[in-house]
């Protein structure tokens, strides 16, 4: 690993070990000890040393690995995955991290806590997110908005704005079996307007880019990782 050398790594294993991650109090503090840490530098590193880790945890057990929460990897990651340019897996890491905080809280006094917690906001792409996933937000918020002047300017139909949008995302993320298609949805959108401006010329420019059937897989398929 980059950031984490084997002592530690193999001390992490043993605590995983000992720890029955009964509670989600318990997997964040596992995560508050042995992560790579939540900084804007070096992603690539960091996002390894998440990946290396978890895949350790699951070899250790499975069936612990599963019971555990691990909301603030995953949610950390797809921030990660966005510094990288790599969209499709920052959109599976945030999907994943919105499905361990449904996981979190609902059989808590508030089930429906988890559309306050920061993977919910980021896929709505709401604004004051905590640390640097705020940049990777901003710069879907900026393309977004350039997109839909665009559009607008040769509609010729009533604006479509950034808050019509959230609000149609919204209405569709609280159907916890249409959560999964938005994130591939949103994933396959994403790309092509930060890295080209406009769906139109990504498709141009490549077509294989993202496949909806793949995001679906991928996302569906974490969801029972």
């Amino acid at each position: 690993m980059y950031f984490l050398h084997q002592n530690l790594v193999d001390f992490a294993v043993e605590y995983f070990n000992k720890v029955e991650f009964a509670t989600a109090a318990e997997g964040d503090a596992f995560w508050g000890l042995f992560a790579p840490g939540n900084f804007a530098d070096r992603p690539f590193e960091r996002f390894s040393d998440y990946e290396e880790m978890l895949n350790l945890l699951r070899q250790a057990d499975q069936t612990k690995y599963e019971r555990m929460h691990k909301g603030t990897p995953f949610y950390l990651m797809s921030w990660l995955a966005f510094d990288l340019r790599n969209y499709e897996k920052g959109l599976f890491y945030m999907d994943s991290a919105i499905a361990e905080d449904i996981r979190k809280t609902e059989l808590t006094a508030d089930p429906e806590s988890w559309k306050n917690q920061p993977g919910t906001k980021f896929l709505l792409l709401a604004g004051g997110q905590p640390h640097v996933a705020q940049r990777s937000i901003n710069r879907v918020q900026l393309a977004l908005q350039q997109e839909l002047a665009r559009f607008n300017g040769i509609s010729g139909q009533p604006a479509v704005t950034p808050d019509i949008i959230r609000q149609f995302v919204t209405r569709l993320i609280e159907d916890l079996s249409k959560r999964t298609i938005v994130s591939a949805f949103m994933c396959s959108c994403w790309s092509p307007l930060i890295e080209n401006g406009s769906f139109g010329r990504a498709r141009q420019v490549d077509r294989t880019n993202l496949s909806h059937f793949t995001s679906l897989r991928v996302g569906c398929s974490w969801n029972r990782y």
